[in-house]
């Protein structure tokens, strides 16, 4: 199956944007399909700027949040589903106000 891009986070863990979840995210909302949103969530998942939580609902997925660089005080928000060792694929993405409430810090990157 065809990918958008994969990217590497900061553990060493092999991310891939599989076209159909790229498809997923970009919804009808075909404004979004430009090189700065993929950029956006590929960043995200390579530099997580708030860390790497626990999915509050499900237990094979990670989520990757990011102050957003551009535009709104946002953060990019990246939903991963863990499907191998160190590997997984990227189920959603979007911009949120907050983090979800009962997600729980896995990974928390250095400020140097």
């Amino acid at each position: 199956m065809p990918n958008k891009f994969e990217v590497t986070d900061p553990r060493g863990y092999q991310i891939t944007c599989p076209d159909w979840a790229w498809e997923h995210i970009i919804g009808d909302r075909p404004w979004m399909d430009t090189e700065d949103w993929v950029q956006d969530i590929q960043r995200t998942v390579e530099k997580p700027t708030m860390g790497i939580y626990q999915d509050a609902d499900f237990d094979a997925r990670i989520v990757y949040y990011a102050f957003r660089l551009k535009g709104k005080e946002r953060y990019v928000k990246v939903v991963v589903e863990i499907t191998g060792e160190k590997v997984g694929q990227i189920i959603t993405a979007y911009q949120v106000k907050t983090p979800k409430a009962g997600e729980k810090l896995i990974w928390l990157t250095s400020k140097t």
